[in-house]
């Protein structure tokens, strides 16, 4: 049974605090690691999210898949979300999916004032809604389920969840 490497059980502690610090949050090698992983702004499972955050630490470092599910819950969210990610939870039995954005962590931390302000150049979507609510393609049913703002917009949103029930995937 995979246990804590020393790396996550330093980062966590060994009384397993509820959260990370907001000061310790995102400073360690594991969060360091994670800021330069992108899932290309699409949900990807947590085994996928190790395997890229493994090759940014040593060897000594890595993680496993439990090891950072439970670095992630302990993570504040609003300190995920200001990071540009985003973690979806499918309860203790599964793995969470991941989101990254990477744009997004670097236009909020150009926004010092936090102002919600969209910050995009807005695109004509005349084709893309012509396209996808057209009945000429499977009658619409593929419309474009991503936020309507740019990646590197502070107003960006990751794409819904709720068609990916299936991608449930225990630990183990």
């Amino acid at each position: 049974q995979p246990h804590l490497n020393t790396m996550a059980s330093s980062v966590l502690g060994d009384q397993q605090p509820s959260q990370i610090t907001e000061v310790a949050a995102m400073t360690d090698p594991i969060g360091k690691a994670l800021l330069h992983v992108t899932t290309s702004n699409q949900w990807s499972l947590l085994s996928a999210i190790v395997k890229k955050v493994n090759k940014k630490l040593r060897d000594e470092e890595k993680v496993t898949t439990k090891a950072l599910g439970k670095y992630l819950k302990n993570v504040p969210k609003k300190i995920l979300r200001f990071n540009g990610i985003w973690v979806h939870d499918f309860g203790p039995k599964y793995m969470p999916i991941v989101v990254t954005n990477p744009a997004y962590r670097r236009a909020r931390q150009e926004n010092k004032e936090q102002k919600q302000v969209c910050t995009c150049r807005k695109a004509s979507r005349d084709s893309t809604k012509s396209f996808y609510g057209s009945m000429d393609y499977n009658a619409g049913r593929h419309a474009n389920t991503n936020s309507s703002h740019n990646a590197t917009c502070i107003k960006w949103k990751p794409p819904s969840t709720g068609h990916l029930h299936s991608w449930r995937r225990g630990y183990d």
